[in-house]
């Protein structure tokens, strides 16, 4: 009997965490990086209000601007992590069915007779 089935859905949940684990990574860091173009754009903001030169409003639109194709990058990472962990789930459930249908599958091929006797016999 082989188990050829549990081991690939077994890899398939680790290779599934490892890269949920890396998208999550990465949305953090575009994250962060949003953090900073908003620190920015709000800086450029406040020098606008003291000096109200027009340039720095250009600039703040132009680090809004950034920050949001950012955000989105990072949103379109968050997705794949959480659609990787889903999976991660679901092949963590497809071994165990794996490993369920090969021991009922051991059971069936070695018959009532091999085995030690649960029942009760009735004389």
């Amino acid at each position: 009997m082989s188990y050829r089935g549990v081991a690939l859905s077994i890899g398939l949940c680790i290779a599934s965490a490892g890269l949920a684990a890396g998208c999550a990574w990465r949305a953090e860091r575009l994250a962060s990086q949003a953090t900073w173009l908003l620190a920015r754009g709000v800086a450029e903001g406040a020098e606008y209000t003291d000096t109200f030169d027009g340039s720095h409003v250009d600039r703040e639109l132009v680090s809004f601007q950034q920050r949001r194709v950012v955000l989105e990058q990072a949103h379109q990472w968050q997705r794949g992590s959480i659609a990787l962990a889903m999976a991660a789930a679901l092949a963590v459930v497809a071994s165990y069915l794996f490993y369920l249908l090969g021991r009922l599958d051991e059971q069936r091929l070695r018959g009532p007779d091999d085995g030690a006797h649960t029942a009760l016999q009735v004389r």
